[in-house]
């Protein structure tokens, strides 16, 4: 009887171990819930991860076309400096289940997310880049962006937001870069620029602004680059800026093929008395 019962107390013994075995296993995350169990899920899905201090500060999707799937284990990361993607398969939903994630800059530029989902990335106060670059996104999206605090680089170039709908950027007052363009934008767009008193850097591509609109800027008066892609302003136009913005540089850029803009002619009255109407060399 003495051998039966240590026999059952050593098991017993060992029942109480392994019990105590198995609750320590289930409270130890598993590889794959921890940072670098993330980080290799990330990277076996084709993410770039930029660490920082050694933590994940980037992760960056681009040219992965990556579905939502794919991307959501980002979120356990809890904090990230940005998070780009840049042509990534992502829906709205996708974009609520990001929203835990404390973050400071987001790329969705070339994505098919909409203005149902700029209501979820109106909640995450802490972004101050947003991209929706080349999306379906348009004046009601962009009129949810505009609430976040923090917000000071707005890329909106391709979207679907119009001339009406920038006018809510008056609200935005650390906005400090700006990027614009598609066939909606025009001169009209620029004038509700002029009361954005920290905007430093202007985009603007593919557009109808003409030398009407740039003049709007010169009551920008923190303007330090403007870049100016297929537009219709002039060469003079941009002088003529510049004499009032002595510290701009403007950048005037055309697409291969595509005409640069007329310089219109001077009146008569404002031409030289020694210049013809050629426009060359001076009469001797």
């Amino acid at each position: 009887p003495s051998q039966r019962d240590g026999f059952f107390g050593v098991l017993s013994s060992l029942c109480l171990l392994v019990g105590l075995l198995s609750e320590a296993f289930a409270q130890t995350p598993v590889p794959g819930d921890s940072i670098t169990g993330t980080v290799q899920k990330l990277e076996a899905v084709g993410a770039k991860i930029l660490m920082r201090e050694g933590k994940p500060y980037r992760v960056d999707f681009r040219g992965t076309r990556a579905g939502g799937k794919a991307v959501l284990p980002v979120v356990r990361l809890k904090r990230l400096g940005s998070l780009d993607l840049t042509g990534c398969r992502i829906s709205d939903d996708d974009l609520a289940e990001l929203v835990p994630l404390s973050l400071g800059q987001i790329h969705l530029a070339e994505t098919a997310v909409t203005d149902v989902g700029m209501e979820h990335l109106a909640t995450m106060k802490t972004l101050s880049l947003v991209n929706i670059e080349d999306t379906q996104i348009g004046d009601e999206g962009l009129a949810k962006i505009v609430t976040l605090p923090r917000l000071g680089d707005l890329r909106l170039k391709g979207s679907q937001v119009t001339d009406q709908g920038l006018n809510r950027l008056s609200s935005v007052t650390n906005l400090w870069r700006l990027s614009i363009g598609g066939s909606s934008i025009s001169d009209e767009s620029l004038k509700h620029l002029t009361g954005l008193l920290k905007l430093s850097g202007l985009t603007v591509t593919s557009s109808s602004v003409s030398d009407t609109g740039l003049r709007t800027l010169s009551a920008t008066a923190n303007l330090r680059q403007v870049t100016l892609r297929d537009s219709q302003v002039t060469q003079r136009a941009i002088d003529q800026l510049k004499t009032t913005h002595p510290k701009l540089t403007v950048n005037l850029q055309r697409s291969p093929g595509r005409p640069s803009a007329r310089t219109p002619p001077r009146t008569a009255s404002a031409r030289s008395p020694l210049s013809n109407d050629s426009g060359g060399p001076p009469r001797t």
